[in-house]
């Protein structure tokens, strides 16, 4: 990323939302500034069904089955952000958003939920006191025709649908937040609110 950009990456995703204070440690060595990992939702329990289903017979479920223990542990993972303090350092954590009922909210579920649905929820949120930022996956605007071994996706929702339509969704969801009166803002700078 710093090759690319110029700049040393601030904030940190980790990938299925694995998180540990072992690995915030390792961001405050590394200089991070924020974490978003955390997804404090009982919709992690689902979602981990699904990485399982999705991995039959991959490599990968191996990764995916020594998370099993972790899944307790986000359901119930404070929703709300705050600031990881260890002999480390300091961290910014930033859980991904949530709405009523403890419903993670994040792009790539309205491709399983239905897009209706999806800017339902999406304007819930907005209404809401909770923090929020509307996180998407790289996988959320990606055409099929990039799939070039569809093994691995063949379960994913978002896997088959035209960039047109991903295009559409996305841009209805700008102006949902335009609506809204949202400002469109960087993570750090968000992260700097905490």
């Amino acid at each position: 990323i710093q090759d690319v950009t110029g700049k040393p990456p601030q904030g940190f995703a980790a990938p299925g939302w694995a998180w540990s204070e072992k690995l915030w440690d390792v961001l405050i060595s590394k200089q991070y500034r924020y974490d978003t990992s955390v997804f404090p939702s009982w919709l992690m329990i689902p979602q981990y069904g699904f990485w399982i289903m999705n991995y039959l017979g991959n490599s990968k479920i191996t990764r995916f089955l020594r998370r099993g223990r972790d899944v307790g542990r986000s359901v119930v993972a404070n929703k709300y952000p705050f600031i990881y303090e260890s002999d480390k350092g300091r961290l910014k954590v930033l859980p991904l958003p949530v709405a009523s009922f403890r419903i993670a909210f994040w792009h790539s579920l309205g491709f399983v939920i239905g897009w209706d649905n999806h800017f339902r929820m999406l304007k819930s949120c907005l209404a809401s006191n909770m923090p929020f930022y509307y996180l998407m996956h790289a996988g959320d605007l990606i055409s099929p025709l990039d799939l070039k071994d569809n093994s691995y996706t063949r379960r994913m929702p978002r896997s088959g649908v035209s960039i047109e339509k991903k295009m559409e969704m996305f841009e209805r969801v700008l102006d949902i937040l335009e609506e809204n009166g949202r400002q469109i803002t960087t993570m750090k700078a968000l992260s700097d609110q905490v």
